[in-house]
């Protein structure tokens, strides 16, 4: 599992390149879930063309999400929603 203050992905470059570069910098998980705080359409698109890797919202995941999402990837305010609602 990692935290990233924010997810960026460039609209005006190729969205799968940047997905792919951002895999490999994580050590290239053979499956990743991606956790944002908002809908981000542009990192949706990044990485649908990439199999085994899935883009979701954190208001919509659950706990097995996360126990069979592979490497995990949480932006920092997805990571609050979660201390919000699930640390009670």
């Amino acid at each position: 599992m990692s935290f990233v203050d924010k997810f960026e992905i460039d609209s005006k470059k190729a969205l799968t390149k940047q997905a792919i570069e951002m895999k490999k910098s994580f050590g290239e998980p053979k499956k990743m879930l991606i956790v944002t705080s908002e809908k981000n359409q542009d990192l949706i698109n990044a990485f649908s063309n990439i199999g085994k890797s899935k883009v979701a919202l954190v208001s919509e995941i659950s706990v097995y999400d996360l126990l069979t999402g592979g490497k995990i990837l949480i932006e920092e305010k997805a990571l609050e929603y979660i201390n919000s609602k699930w640390a009670k």
